[in-house]
């Protein structure tokens, strides 16, 4: 069986969110791909969100929260999991986009709880800061 995890995509605002919109693609369900950033200066455990297009990773829209990149990147990494990413939600004001992707992802019981009360901690936040 496998566990829904929603979290929020981080940076839309730096990346190419915007060109994703124009191109119809931020629609609820649409499938993303994540790509393990080891080499990035601000966080080795950074953990990229990409928009499929056909077979070719197209737009890079934000980054996994660095909260969940932390456990996420080795047991990506390291496991290899089977995975289903998608977009969640859309919320578009301008240049401004507030997505939120749901991961579908075999866990045992205790990685679900953890996860799952981070996902919803960062949500929390998330939501309080950008009302």
């Amino acid at each position: 069986m496998l566990n829904q995890i929603i979290f929020p995509i981080k940076g839309t605002y730096y990346h190419e969110a915007d060109k994703a919109f124009q191109m119809g693609l931020l629609n609820v369900g649409y499938p993303m791909e994540f790509k393990i950033e080891s080499d990035n200066p601000h966080d080795s455990n950074a953990i990229q969100i990409w928009i499929k297009h056909g077979h070719d990773l197209r737009y890079l829209l934000g980054y996994v929260p660095r909260q969940l990149a932390l456990y996420w990147q080795p047991l990506l990494e390291q496991q290899n999991p089977e995975y289903r990413l998608t977009l969640h939600k859309s919320v578009a004001k301008g240049k401004l986009f507030r997505l939120e992707c749901q991961l579908s992802l075999k866990l045992n019981w205790l990685q679900r709880l953890h996860f799952k009360w981070l996902a919803f901690w960062i949500r929390q936040q998330y939501r309080f800061k950008h009302r």
